[in-house]
């Protein structure tokens, strides 16, 4: 399940995870970014996984389609969890895609990554 989460910029979706995604889970998603896109280039999101049940394999296909067809819009991305493996998919992740800032934060520094990724500059490339 996703639920959207209100977010202190304009430019930034947020979103919490908890538990298994479904394909319905990616089209909220999507339909956020929309509103997004329509009124900035580039976009920040927050994803905040509580728990992460795993995903269906309809609702990879569909993130997989936006994402790729979108990445380039995509400003910075904040990870907040307790997984410590995140840390290294940040890191390739970053490395995979240098348009789009990503960084992995812990639950005890959720104030952190709200702030990094809603900061002003979440609309330019690899912003800190």
């Amino acid at each position: 399940m996703i639920e959207l989460l209100e977010m202190p910029s304009d430019r930034v979706v947020g979103v919490k995870i908890d538990s298994n995604i479904q394909k319905a889970d990616i089209q909220a998603i999507e339909a956020a970014f929309a509103d997004k896109f329509e009124q900035f280039d580039r976009v920040g999101i927050y994803v905040e996984v509580a728990h992460l049940g795993g995903i269906t394999l309809d609702a990879l296909v569909e993130d997989l389609k936006f994402g790729l067809s979108k990445f380039r819009r995509f400003a910075k991305k904040a990870v907040v969890s307790e997984h410590q493996w995140m840390d290294k998919v940040a890191v390739v992740s970053d490395q995979l895609f240098p348009s789009i800032a990503v960084k992995h934060f812990s639950l005890a520094e959720q104030a952190d990554a709200i702030a990094w990724v809603n900061a002003a500059d979440a609309a330019q490339p690899g912003g800190a």
